[in-house]
């Protein structure tokens, strides 16, 4: 296919500003108290230690953003602030970016998980197309302590065979 995920540049942040625009959104997206996220935000949160932000291109179109949160002490990544383009959604692009973020994290940690907002049931379903399966409850009743709200917490599994087929094509 004609996938290809890249280092997020300056100019990903100005198109990922206009993706998710009431409050609402933002919440699910990534809980920011503005709506919609400023692009100076967006652009900052790529500056932060231990962030890598990549661009999911369709045919050099940005249509998905997403972030490595990388902790070296704890050797594990999380998976963040992932976001599909409106005119790409329901249409497997999340699964898409999950998959390859979720592999590039993969090549140099094993522990690799991320967190939903419970009420985002489209990207629940797209992270569990992607590998991605609930930790136990204690792990996330221990995680959820001083959160905003009771995220669902995902580690990726590797998926099977014949979905990295599908994925790479």
């Amino acid at each position: 296919m004609r996938w290809q995920l890249r280092p997020a540049d300056a100019a990903c942040a100005e198109t990922v500003a206009t993706w998710a625009t009431t409050g609402p959104e933002v919440a699910l997206w990534c809980g920011h108290p503005d709506a919609p996220v400023p692009v100076a935000v967006i652009r900052d949160w790529a500056r932060e230690p231990g962030v890598q932000a990549f661009g999911l291109y369709d045919d050099g179109r940005l249509t998905a953003y997403g972030e490595l949160w990388v902790d070296d002490d704890e050797q594990e990544v999380e998976l963040a602030r992932l976001i599909v383009d409106p005119a790409g959604r329901g249409r497997g692009v999340g699964r898409v970016l999950a998959t390859r973020l979720a592999g590039r994290a993969r090549t140099s940690y094993a522990d690799v998980f991320l967190r939903v907002h419970p009420d985002n049931v489209a990207a629940w379903r797209a992270y569990a197309a992607a590998g991605f399966e609930p930790v136990p409850e204690v792990s996330a009743a221990e995680w959820n302590a001083g959160q905003p709200v009771p995220y669902r917490w995902l580690a990726h599994r590797d998926p099977p065979p014949a979905l990295r087929t599908r994925i790479d094509c």
